[in-house]
């Protein structure tokens, strides 16, 4: 990659923490979600970048990639989790950020393992780091992460589908396979790679 083209993407990802870090403070409970997204968008375009893909807003038992849509009367609630997914481009080259928001202390712990567990991911980003080692130190610092308790009351968060009522997931059928193809193929991060860590 040659240095033009680096700076591209630094000053992309610049841009993205700036927006990120900003709709931090503007995301308030009662705010719906296309208002939410709006505001991100423009606070994107006032950054002077564009748009690389519409903000995902996804809540609660949606893991990711919601996107509200004009007619989307969904308002994000003191109870609720959010993830907020943020694209920005200049010129073509993309940076993606993203984070978790809820101002419900239930979720505290669910947070702090994403937060944990991208810090850990983020080290070991490192010329000749196995990619499989990487993913492999983001499912074990989740997994050591206690589990929520499930709610007792109406009052706290709700889920039709949650780590406490989950369908059944065979690992060892869909997961495993392909860290053990990552772990064959001995996938390294190279000097002139950019990473791109997404945890959900």
């Amino acid at each position: 990659m040659d240095e033009k083209t680096l700076n591209k993407y630094i000053e992309a990802g610049k841009i993205a923490k700036t927006v990120r870090e900003t709709s931090r403070e503007f995301i308030k409970p009662g705010m719906k979600l296309i208002e939410i997204a709006e505001k991100i968008e423009k606070t994107i375009k006032d950054n002077n970048a564009e748009i690389a893909f519409p903000v995902n807003l996804s809540m609660n038992e949606k893991a990711a990639h919601y996107t509200p849509n004009k007619e989307d009367k969904t308002k994000f609630t003191e109870n609720d989790l959010l993830k907020v997914d943020i694209g920005v481009h200049l010129d073509g080259f993309i940076a993606d950020t993203a984070y978790s928001i809820s101002f419900n202390k239930n979720h505290e712990k669910l947070i702090k393992a994403s937060e944990e567990a991208l810090k850990k991911a983020l080290e070991l980003c490192k010329p000749n780091t196995l990619l499989s080692k990487i993913s492999e130190t983001i499912e074990e610092t989740i997994e050591n992460t206690p589990t929520p308790t499930p709610p007792t009351n109406e009052t706290e968060p709700r889920y039709e589908s949650s780590v406490y009522n989950m369908p059944e997931y065979s690992y060892e059928k869909e997961a495993f396979p392909v860290r053990r193809e990552m772990e064959e193929r001995k996938i390294i991060v190279r000097e002139e790679d950019l990473s791109l860590i997404h945890i959900s």
